[in-house]
């Protein structure tokens, strides 16, 4: 029997280029995460050479090679630290960059060992300890750009590809999540749909590629993992059989079977075969999309119409905390009570600070405590602790935030305290729209409370009878939130037999 587990499998910090100590980095990943790895810059082999026009970059990243080299020793014994099997689960690994075949990730399978390095791929995963994996990074640069080169991809040493990060989403060439990044825009040829249409076989993962400190970073990149249990050895096991999949930051449970085969999976069927697909979203769901060699063969969306906000039932409301002045940083304290219902999850939403380039950051947050923590949550209240800054721009959020799952009627009541606020809304009155509350007026922090989404319109599912088209047929799920959360299922390959 598998459980989802959730991780970020590619965030950064102080150990190279990024900031942020890696205690503090464990320690949040740790308050709402399942496993992670914080990452560590390693090497590039043919980095440019050009110091008329690339000094700075090659100065910059030779200086964190050579600060990770020398950390590597308390890198390896501070993960150690915080590993908890059966609770959190922090990884090992290190960066590989290269233009001609693009940036790799190599994971460690254990608590020790060396910084892998080689001037090529093959050389590369020779010089990783047994049971490592090597998953390529930011794919859809394409070759000769950093993004991947679909020609040297081997899925026996990259059993998984990173599809989403800071850097965008790349499953197909269309931007789904466009790509910003000074490193330039994606093209078809670097996307996951280009290496599946070539026959490769691989499963899908997601990383925050966050450079201040704070696995899981919101929005940016996650992975879920099916396994039978929390450790290492059950994490890699999922992802060599490819039982995981990505999401930007919302934890979507999402479930694709071809008869019985879960999400991954390679089987034989004469011809027709049954598939089904669940998702259930943390926000109403838009379009839960089932993909057929590249193309929507079905589709599905939630049910917003029929939910009776007088009848009990399960509902999801989210509380958004931040704005303000830019770079402010605001300290928060904060409540939510449910009465004539019950609490049954609470779940952060928490982000770092959001930069680009580590060397932009503003440097507050020193020491080893997180700035996000639930402090504890009941059968009918959560409390919480955080710290934001006014968002950088008015389309990068740096809020925080939880979704409250709540099994209540219309008469149920959530009672909210932050800071010196103190508001009250009913479901019924939350079921016909969002409210806001600016703390101090007009250029103040804020509490956003969202519009309370029922049952039906945060599940959808998909079950069929479909005869494929071709000798292998490749099927794989997107998902779509109305808050633009997504997610992205590994493929089913099914060989007509």
């Amino acid at each position: 029997m598998h459980r989802t587990y959730w991780g970020d499998l590619h965030s950064h910090c102080a150990i190279s280029y990024g900031t942020g100590s890696l205690e503090r980095a464990l320690r949040a990943a740790a308050g709402h995460l399942d496993f992670a790895s914080v990452t560590g810059h390693a090497s590039w082999p043919d980095m440019p050479t050009d110091r008329a026009r690339y000094a700075d970059v090659i100065d910059y990243h030779r200086d964190g090679f050579d600060r990770f080299a020398a950390l590597w020793p308390t890198v390896q014994a501070v993960t150690e630290r915080h590993h908890v099997p059966g609770t959190f689960v922090p990884i090992l690994s290190c960066e590989w960059h290269s233009i001609a075949v693009g940036d790799h990730n190599v994971y460690l399978p254990g608590a020790t060992g060396p910084i892998p390095a080689g001037d090529d791929l093959v050389a590369l995963a020779r010089a990783a300890p047994a049971g490592s994996l090597l998953v390529p990074h930011h794919v859809g640069y394409g070759p000769g750009a950093r993004g991947i080169d679909w020609d040297a991809f081997d899925a026996a040493r990259s059993p998984v590809v990173e599809v989403v990060s800071t850097h965008g989403a790349s499953d197909t060439g269309s931007g789904a999540v466009a790509s910003f990044h000074t490193m330039g825009p994606y093209h078809a040829a670097g996307s996951v749909e280009a290496g599946l249409r070539r026959g490769h076989r691989f499963g899908f993962v997601g990383g925050s590629d966050h450079h201040a400190g704070y696995p899981g970073h919101h929005g940016s990149g996650r992975t879920a993992v099916l396994a039978a249990e929390l450790t290492r050895e059950a994490i890699f096991d999922a992802l060599r059989e490819r039982r995981c999949y990505a999401v930007t930051g919302d934890k979507i449970i999402l479930a694709l079977h071809i008869e019985d085969a879960p999400m991954g999976s390679a089987l034989q069927r004469p011809r027709a075969r049954h598939v089904r697909v669940e998702a259930r979203g943390e926000d109403a769901i838009e379009a839960l999309e089932l993909v057929r060699n590249g193309a929507v063969v079905a589709s599905a969306r939630s049910d917003t119409n029929t939910a009776d906000v007088h009848a009990r039932g399960t509902w999801k409301v989210r509380l958004d905390w931040g704005w303000g002045e830019k770079h402010l940083p605001v300290e928060w304290h904060g409540e939510a009570r449910v009465r004539g219902g019950a609490l049954r999850r609470a779940e952060p939403m928490f982000r770092g600070e959001e930069v680009l380039d580590p060397r932009d950051a503003h440097h507050g947050e020193t020491g080893d405590d997180p700035e996000h923590a639930l402090d504890a949550c009941r059968d009918d209240a959560v409390q919480w602790r955080s710290r934001t800054r006014g968002n950088p721009h008015p389309r990068v959020p740096s809020t925080a935030g939880v979704v409250l799952e709540i099994d209540g009627d219309g008469h149920t009541t959530l009672d909210i305290r932050v800071n010196d606020l103190s508001v009250r809304h009913t479901l019924a009155e939350l079921a016909q729209g969002a409210v806001a509350h600016r703390l101090r007026g007009w250029l103040s922090e804020a509490l956003l409370v969202h519009r309370a989404v029922p049952e039906t319109a945060f599940t959808a599912r998909l079950d069929l009878v479909d005869e494929g088209e071709r000798d292998v047929d490749v099927y794989r799920v997107r998902v779509r939130q109305s808050n633009g959360e997504r997610a992205w299922s590994s493929p089913i390959w099914v060989e007509r037999g």
